[in-house]
């Protein structure tokens, strides 16, 4: 589940994005080199700001092919409605017991592992490097899948 920073900034970053695509047509002559630039810029732009919402790509898309020129529009009603989404997400969350926000573990709490796992996080690390991709899953996320992932197996081999 995308976490509050993602879905509000990448959003309304997008849909600010689009809006500027928007008076970029003007220039450009063609909307649909405008829209492109509007998307990539924005997908751009969310990656140097750790609000990477793939959804937001589709929003500055949207603002260009609709020709939404008021910036105002980032604010209401895109903003509000993100803000409200994620306040459903919480609440649901909440009321099914699940944990959300997600809370990223500090310096000091990876710090307390044992040796055991520094090395299968230098492991991590290697692959994540080797594979290069931006993943939509916290470091931490990823390596409590696998955890949970290496915990069922054992205890699968276990049971048979």
């Amino acid at each position: 589940m995308a976490q509050p920073w993602a879905v509000v900034g990448g959003n309304t970053l997008s849909a600010l994005v689009g809006i500027a695509g928007v008076h970029g047509v003007h220039l450009l002559g063609f909307p649909e080199v405008a829209a492109a630039l509007a998307v990539g810029t924005a997908l751009a732009l969310m990656l140097m700001l750790r609000c990477l919402h793939p959804p937001g790509g589709a929003t500055a898309l949207m603002m260009v092919l609709g020709g939404i020129a008021d910036p105002m529009f980032a604010v209401y009603p895109v903003l509000v409605n993100s803000v409200l989404l994620v306040i459903a997400g919480i609440l649901y969350n909440n009321a099914t017991g699940r944990p959300y926000p997600h809370m990223q573990l500090t310096p000091d709490d990876s710090a307390r592992t044992g040796r055991k796992d520094r090395v299968f996080e230098a492991d991590l690390d290697a692959v994540l490097r080797h594979y290069n991709q931006v993943l939509d899953v916290s470091r931490d996320d990823l390596k409590a899948l696998l955890a949970q992932t290496q915990l069922r197996a054992y205890e699968s081999k276990l049971a048979d």
